[in-house]
């Protein structure tokens, strides 16, 4: 599976990673927060594992199986 990974804006001007996969609708997580070392430092070596963890505990079912796949 191809992931895309970027840094945005939300409507409200906080810093999220969006999350587009192939074939997949993409979502979006607010780094302040959830990600701090993505927040802080932009996307690196470990914003895969802080994504991975973060939807491992709190994301919903469907973004489970996405990012497993």
């Amino acid at each position: 599976m191809i992931r895309k990974l970027t840094i945005s804006r939300d409507v409200n001007g906080n810093k999220t990673i969006v999350i587009n996969m192939q074939g997949h609708r993409s979502f979006s997580i607010q780094t302040l927060g959830n990600l701090p070392i993505t927040h802080k430092s932009g996307i690196n070596a470990l914003t895969v594992s802080e994504v991975s963890d973060y939807i491992s505990k709190y994301g919903t079912e469907s973004q489970k199986a996405k990012w497993n796949s």
